[in-house]
């Protein structure tokens, strides 16, 4: 009778594999989230920001969280694995970072 490897590669390589593209897509929102935090703190010190940018800086987050926990809960609902309901959680706030970034570098606020 053959017995398994209890230190075989391939199930703890196929593990890590789900919790390094939850890191990733947190490390995607972080280097995002960065990039807005400089350049509307460059706005406020500039006196260049917009109204309707600083009233956007603020609502935005509750939202963004919120949607995170909610998809993160569906996520754990459907017995998805741990790697799973993490990047469920980070991906909203990691799209608007991006998108924020985006729209900033191009001068839009």
């Amino acid at each position: 009778m053959a017995r398994s490897n209890p230190f075989a590669t391939a199930p703890l390589l196929a593990a890590s594999q789900g919790w390094f593209k939850a890191a990733l897509s947190y490390q995607r929102m972080m280097i995002a989230a960065n990039e807005v935090i400089l350049r509307r703190t460059l706005q406020m010190a500039t006196g260049t920001m917009s109204a309707a940018e600083a009233t956007r800086m603020l609502a935005e987050k509750p939202e963004a969280f919120a949607k995170g926990v909610q998809q993160a809960g569906l996520a754990a609902l459907r017995g998805q694995s741990g790697p799973r309901i993490a990047a469920a959680a980070i991906n909203p706030v990691r799209r608007k970072a991006q998108s924020n970034a985006a729209r900033l570098r191009r001068g839009k606020h």
